[in-house]
């Protein structure tokens, strides 16, 4: 558990260069969008909880890259943009198992 923790820490500060932050809260509403529609092919039934999961990535992704665009302080921004990419990563982990149960 602190291993993660100073992991995020460490990912965190590597976002106060202005360009990379911008490039990854892009990467992050873009996410959401795959994640979304990905949810919709393989697990309909996991579409109401991802459908708010992937608007706030969205939300957030664009909020962020805005920021970031014009030099705005955003630490909290880039905590919860760290935060979201974890749990879409959780979300992924499901797709992939309910894409695995469907094979088999």
């Amino acid at each position: 558990m602190w291993g993660l923790v100073r992991t995020l820490e460490d990912d965190v500060r590597s976002l106060e260069d202005d360009d990379r932050a911008a490039s990854a809260f892009l990467w992050l509403g873009g996410a959401g969008i795959i994640t979304w529609f990905a949810t919709a092919a393989l697990a309909d039934a996991l579409l109401p909880a991802t459908s708010l999961a992937s608007l706030l990535a969205v939300v957030f992704g664009v909020v962020g890259w805005r920021a970031a665009r014009q030099g705005v302080p955003r630490e909290a921004s880039t905590v919860i943009g760290v935060v979201l990419a974890l749990i879409l990563a959780l979300v992924w982990l499901f797709l992939v198992l309910a894409l695995v149960a469907k094979v088999f």
